[in-house]
């Protein structure tokens, strides 16, 4: 049982790091990022902040609301989201400054944004196949689906568009012109749930035997 939930908690951190090392490749093609990180970024352009310092911020907000939204069907588990936030930025700060890639040119650009795209497809199947804590994005836009009874996926757009509709007016009003979202951004938004499909796909049983999440017998 203790090998068994090594191997989780090793998934999961390792799925972890490699969603911020894609975002951190993303952020460096300079072409635009993931929607659901768009408006963090151009907040912390537009504050000459640290981007993970505003990550950090806004994850913190989204626990807040689930909380809020849930109201007495709230636990103490959906407070684990901040320690694992925490942890998350942490990563996130590391790359930062350990990462330093020369993009010239726009080809070079482009292959770092599809790179990053791929891995945080790979980082984000690992972490959510391993049932542990959700990150505060998603964690937000299940709640909300529970209490509207709605569609995940049609909230999981929504919130989308909506952060890429909030970073393209903070880019705006700070600096003029759109800084935050790009192809990078459509890259991430057509890529991103075809690799966790073929994540799945390629070691998703291998995974969860090493966690011991399979059912016994299969």
């Amino acid at each position: 049982m203790k090998k068994e939930w090594f191997w989780r908690g090793g998934i999961y951190l390792s799925g972890m790091m490699i969603i911020a090392l894609g975002i951190t490749f993303n952020t460096k093609s300079g072409l635009g990022i993931s929607p659901m990180t768009s408006a963090q970024y151009a907040l912390a352009y537009a504050l000459n902040a640290p981007f993970s310092t505003t990550v950090f911020f806004v994850y913190m907000v989204m626990v807040f609301m689930q909380i809020a939204i849930k109201g007495k069907d709230k636990s103490w588990y959906d407070l684990l989201q901040i320690p694992s936030s925490m942890l998350f930025t942490s990563f996130l700060r590391w790359f930062e400054t350990l990462v330093h890639i020369p993009c010239h040119t726009f080809v070079e650009r482009l292959m770092i944004a599809l790179i990053g795209s791929i891995l945080v497809g790979i980082g984000f199947a690992m972490m959510v196949d391993m049932k542990l804590v959700p990150n505060p994005p998603d964690g937000l836009i299940f709640v909300v689906s529970e209490a509207t009874k709605k569609d995940l996926g049609l909230w999981k757009n929504i919130f989308d568009i909506t952060f890429v509709i909030l970073a393209g007016m903070i880019d705006l009003l700070s600096c003029g012109h759109l800084r935050s979202i790009g192809i990078g951004t459509i890259l991430a938004m057509v890529l991103t749930g075809r690799v966790v499909a073929l994540t799945n796909r390629l070691f998703q049983e291998k995974m969860l035997r090493k966690a011991g999440m399979c059912p016994a017998g299969s």
